[in-house]
Parts: structure tokens; C-alpha cells; sequence
């Protein structure tokens, strides 16, 4: 690659003004849909109450409406931005997904209710939360595969040799183009290589057994305070950053797809570790015996999968013209 060309790779990589607005107004569309719309699918029967499915008769309901609007909001945010930001729609319906859960209770709810017929203890909760965790992340895989599928529908596909991306391509991957069997199918032309199975699994591994330390180590000192959103939040968030960042320097993935798939892992692993965990005696019922049981399944797997996209994108640039230059390199040097 030429100085000049790899110049111009560094320009197209940076978001203009206008694309940056356009960003935005779709992750605030996004929180607004979700927080109008979503509320009314989404919101406990108890007022009172913390957004969950086992806040409301009909959990199965609960989360087919939830998937069919972040589908919706994935296909839409995808239009918007989706030529210039990968995964664009992903992150807008996990942004969505964590913002309706700040509007009602914290896990605290849930923790009080341990003891009141809807779940028998903080251990039957902890595996309660393990599967509801499970169930989210399949709507979060759902985002993936739509975002992708619109990617590959409304824009086309930018050839292996283009030195210049217009409008109306795509050149970059995105995660669903990444995944086992189906990714076949979802990326058609495009000139991405996978990621070895083998190496995306060791990714994932790596990524999630970090983020279960570092979650753990966040929360350190809180196990006599109470639960606050935001703090449940930045743990995830937090937590989820720093095991992509030693995931990606082990193991680095053409996508964002295997961090996305650690954050379930962690949740999954996190909520079953906390049901193996005895009450401490004396302990009030609202405070947890595990961090773990303080963020909701919903913050958890929706604030740490918008983590891990937000990570690929600041690892490469936030743009197109970054993963060119790196996708040269690499064939320069085979």
C-alpha cells in the first residue's frame, strides 16, 4: 500500500459531521422507542417493579415482543448508519434493550421477592436470572443476524480490490458475516475471511473468564451498599472492556461477533456461579451474596454486548477505512 493510499484509508476511517449526527439521532431513536413503545411491552405489572420476565405473567410474550421491536430497531439504525459504522443496528437495539431496563427497579426488587413466592431464594434466583440471561442474548444474536442480513440487502458489496468505498457499499465486515454456516449465506460477496473457529472460540474463552474476574474485582466493597443502575451499568460495561482487551491482543477476531458471544458466556457462567452461593447470616434481603445478582439480566447482556461493539469499533477506527488498511497489510505480508 501506498503513502497516498494508506492517507486516504486514514481519512475514510473518520466519521464526517453530518455521519456523526446521523449516528446519534439513532441511538436516540433507538433509547426513545424502546423507552415509549418498549415500555408498554416491557414494563412489570408492579409498578414498582424491575424489567424482567419474571416480573410479568407472560414472560414468554414479554420476549417476542421485545425481539420483533430490537429487530425492527436493528433493521432501522442499520439504514441510517450502517454504511459507515459496523454493526450499527446491533448497538442501537442493545442501547434501547439497557435503557428501558433503567426505567424501572433494580435488582433489588427481585432480591426482596426472593423470600415472597415469585422465586424461592438468591440461589433459585441466581439460576432464574441464568436462564433469562440465556433468552436475551438469543434476541441480542437475533439483532446480529438482522443487522447483517440489512447490510447485505440494502447496501452492496465493495469488491476485494477497491481502493475507494462510495455511498452506497459496504466493505467493511460485519459480525453476522462472521458467524459458523449461516455467515455464509449472510455475506455473500463480500471478501471477508472468517475467523477460525478454533481462534473465535479461544477469544471467547479468554474474553469471558476476564470479564468474570474483572466484574468481580469492580465490585469489590459494595457487598453492604445498595444497588444503583448506573453502578450495575459501569460494572458490566467496565468489566466487558477490559476482557475484550486482553481477548483481542490474544486472539484478535475479524468481528465483534465472539465478544458479543463472551458476554452471554459471562453472563450465563456469572448468574449460575452466584446461585452456588449460600445467604449470609444476618445479611438484609436486598443486599446480594454475590455482585453478580446485582445487575438485571437485560443490563447485563445488553450494556455488555453494546460494550463489545463499542470496543471493535474503537480498536479499528470506527470506520471502513481502517479494517482496508489492515485487511492490505495482512495480504501485503502473505
Amino acid at each position: 500500500m501506498t503513502a497516498t493510499e494508506a492517507m486516504r484509508d486514514e481519512e475514510s476511517a473518520v466519521l464526517s459531521g453530518w455521519e456523526k449526527l446521523i449516528s446519534w439521532s439513532a441511538w436516540g431513536l433507538a433509547a426513545a422507542v424502546f423507552l415509549t413503545v418498549g415500555w408498554m411491552a416491557m414494563a412489570p405489572e408492579d409498578p414498582l417493579g424491575a424489567v424482567t420476565i419474571f416480573a410479568r405473567r407472560s414472560g414468554v410474550l414479554m420476549l417476542i415482543q421485545s425481539a420483533g421491536l430490537a429487530g425492527i430497531t436493528a433493521a432501522l439504525a442499520t439504514v441510517m448508519t450502517g454504511r459507515r459504522l459496523m454493526d450499527a443496528g446491533t448497538f442501537a437495539a442493545c442501547v434501547g434493550l439497557a435503557a428501558v431496563s433503567f426505567k424501572g427497579e433494580t435488582a433489588e426488587y427481585m432480591l426482596l421477592q426472593s423470600g415472597g413466592g415469585l422465586v424461592d431464594s438468591q440461589q433459585q434466583l441466581g439460576r432464574s436470572f441464568a436462564g433469562e440471561a440465556a433468552a436475551w442474548f438469543v434476541v441480542v444474536l437475533f439483532c446480529v443476524v438482522i443487522s447483517a442480513a440489512v447490510a447485505r440487502w440494502c447496501f452492496s458489496i465493495a469488491p476485494a480490490s477497491a481502493t475507494e468505498v462510495g455511498d452506497a457499499h459496504v466493505s467493511f465486515p460485519m459480525s453476522g458475516f462472521d458467524a459458523p454456516v449461516i455467515g455464509t449465506i449472510l455475506r455473500g460477496g463480500h471478501p471477508l475471511q472468517p475467523t477460525a473457529i478454533l481462534e473465535g472460540l479461544l477469544h471467547t474463552l479468554v474474553a469471558a473468564g476476564v470479564t468474570l474476574v474483572a466484574y468481580h474485582g469492580l465490585s469489590t466493597g459494595l457487598a453492604t451498599r445498595e444497588i444503583l443502575h448506573g453502578q450495575a451499568g459501569f460494572m458490566v460495561v467496565a468489566a466487558v472492556w477490559i476482557g475484550s482487551f486482553f481477548a483481542h491482543r490474544l486472539f484478535p477476531t475479524q468481528t465483534a461477533l465472539w465478544t458479543i458471544l463472551a458476554v452471554g458466556a459471562a453472563a450465563i457462567l456469572g448468574y449460575l456461579w452466584a446461585s452456588l452461593g449460600a445467604p449470609v447470616a444476618g445479611r438484609p434481603a436486598n443486599i446480594p451474596v454475590d455482585p453478580f445478582l446485582r445487575a438485571l439480566p437485560i443490563q447485563f447482556v445488553a450494556a455488555g454486548s453494546a460494550a463489545a461493539v463499542l470496543w471493535f469499533w474503537y480498536l479499528h477506527g470506527a470506520g471502513p477505512g481502517e479494517l482496508r488498511a489492515i485487511a492490505a497489510g495482512d495480504e501485503a505480508a502473505n
